[in-house]
């Protein structure tokens, strides 16, 4: 995998976990907005998935509303990462 994906597959992974905190819904309802497992959603979030298949995130992001690039600013808005 490229570097550049896997980084990219990480800020999704910290977006996904700090809205899915936030967002009032359990984990289970996003699982099923995104059209995914329960069980890929949770293997997703706790890094057993590694890299997911772009169906996988594009759900995860449409059902949070995570803009799919996750720009910077979107990260210091929501307290994403290490800042």
């Amino acid at each position: 995998m490229d570097n550049a994906y896997m980084a990219w597959v990480d800020d999704v992974r910290r977006a996904v976990k700090t809205l899915l905190e936030k967002s009032g819904k359990t984990p289970r309802e996003v699982a099923t907005d995104a059209k995914v497992c329960f069980t890929t959603l949770k293997n997703f979030v706790n890094g057993k998935t590694m890299a997911p298949r772009a169906d996988t995130l594009f759900g995860l992001t449409h059902a949070l509303g995570i803009p799919f690039g996750v720009p910077e600013s979107f990260k210091r808005r929501h307290k994403i990462g290490g800042r």
